[in-house]
Formats: C-alpha cells, sequence, structure tokens
C-alpha cells in the first residue's frame, strides 16, 4: 500500500462507510489532515530519539495484508493512540482546525483521523520496508512521499498534489502549500514551511520599536496623557503575548515534542 492510497476513492468510501460520515466530509477531513501528520512525523524523525521511535512504530504496523484487509480490522482505539503520539499536546488543537477547515462535525473529524491514523503508519511502513530506509532516513523519505519540495517537480503523484487535488486545487507544486497553509491559517502554515522564525523576528523588532517610541512619548505628556499610554501599553502587551502563546502552542507541534 502506498501512502497516496489513502486518499484513492475506496478509502474514503470505507472510512465513510465505518464512520458514518459522508464521503464528502471524509475527502475533506484526509487531504487537510494527512499532509500536516506527515510533516509532524518527518519533524520528529530529525532528531534520533524521534527517528527511532518513529521507525519502532512504522516496523511494528508494517504488514502484508492488502488495503481490502487492512480497512476492515483497523483499531481505531490504537489510531487515538497515534495521534496522540503524532502530534503530541497539539492534538485537540489540529483536530479543531481541521474539523473547521473540511467542515464536518469535531466528532466525526475524530473519528476519521481514528481509523486513517493506523493505515498512515501501515503504508509509511510498508515505503520504509520497500526501501530500506533506517531510521535516520526517515525525515528525507517522509518529505519526499509528501512533495511540494522547493526545487522538485510534481508529477501529481505525491500527497500534497492529490490532496489540493481533493480540495478543488490543481496537481503543481506551486498549490501544495495552500494545502498545509489552509489547515489553521496563515501562522500553522509558516511554521510547516519554516517562516514563522523570520515574521516572528520581524513582529518583536516592530514590537520593540513601538514600545520605545511609547516610553518617549509618555515622558513628554501630561499625567492624563501618561494614563492613556499605559493603557494602551497595556493592551498592546496583552495583544502580543497571546500572539507570542498562540505561536508557540502551533510551533510545537513540529519543534519535536515526543
Amino acid at each position: 500500500m502506498n501512502i497516496t492510497d489513502l486518499l484513492s476513492g475506496s478509502v474514503i468510501s470505507s472510512i465513510a462507510e465505518s464512520t458514518g460520515a459522508t464521503e464528502k466530509d471524509t475527502a475533506s477531513v484526509l487531504a487537510n489532515a494527512l499532509p500536516t501528520l506527515v510533516s509532524a512525523m518527518a519533524s520528529n524523525a530529525s532528531t534520533k530519539d524521534g527517528a527511532d521511535s518513529l521507525a519502532a512504530a512504522l516496523d511494528h504496523h508494517t504488514t502484508s495484508s492488502g488495503l481490502s484487509a487492512l480497512l476492515q480490522n483497523v483499531d481505531t482505539e490504537d489510531g487515538a493512540k497515534i495521534l496522540g503520539k503524532i502530534l503530541g499536546g497539539q492534538n485537540e488543537t489540529v483536530q479543531n482546525a481541521v474539523a473547521k477547515k473540511s467542515g464536518a462535525s469535531r466528532l466525526d473529524t475524530s473519528k476519521i483521523l481514528a481509523m486513517a491514523a493506523p493505515l498512515l503508519l501501515s503504508a509509511l511502513g510498508s515505503q520504509k520496508k520497500k526501501t530500506k530506509t533506517g531510521a535516520e532516513g526517515l525525515s528525507a523519505l517522509l518529505t519526499g512521499l509528501l512533495g511540494g519540495g522547493e526545487e522538485d517537480a510534481d508529477d501529481g503523484s505525491t500527497l500534497l498534489s492529490l490532496a489540493g487535488s481533493l480540495l478543488g486545487g490543481g496537481s503543481k507544486s506551486g498549490s501544495s502549500s495552500d494545502v498545509l497553509t489552509s489547515l489553521a491559517g496563515s501562522l500553522l502554515g509558516d511554521v510547516l514551511t519554516g517562516g514563522s522564525g523570520k515574521k516572528s523576528t520581524a513582529k518583536k523588532s516592530s514590537s520593540a520599536k513601538k514600545t520605545a517610541a511609547k516610553k518617549t512619548s509618555t515622558a513628554k505628556k501630561s499625567t492624563t496623557a501618561k494614563k492613556t499610554t499605559t493603557a494602551k501599553k497595556k493592551s498592546t502587551t496583552q495583544n502580543d503575548d497571546a500572539a507570542e502563546l498562540l505561536g508557540s502552542v502551533l510551533g510545537s507541534l513540529l519543534g519535536g515534542k515526543k
């Protein structure tokens, strides 16, 4: 079984029938979630401990059974545990984001992903075995299967390409980043594409300049003006803290939490 089989019509129909969700919602949930799950695993595999742990999990879920047999014997309890390990403390955050973006209910989203997770590990385990990839090569393998590299020519057969097609996008690599950014807004998209650091630095720099300007302005104004400025600074600080907290929450998804 290939990883792209998870977005095939037969898998979507089978999961929809088992969970009671519509095929449309099932396809949308899978297309929105699978690229992020693979991205998270690739990030976790970038460290030795993470790679060793993932390699063991993939070997455990590798099977010679065909896709039909796997679909009939999916362990959803195992699937829920897998999601928890892949996403860590961001499990709820990501599933809520997927539900919102896909239009599916939170309950249906949870059922679909719990059923898809074991299938995902089985597909990746088969790919690992086929390519004889060791733990040290998992991050590169997953990134390659995901597709959408900056210099790679996307022939329409990568996970991102198929996900983009299911979501109404094209099959070219230019649409790949759109699939990821659709999950939880631009912030999560920046985390996945490695762009959040630069933007965060720019925001902090801008915030520092504004704070310095406010301090200068406060020194020149009357007591009444000082109170107004202080109130504004407090509000700005709260907003900055909230933005930093949200960035930290989403950033930790791909920060190698084990």
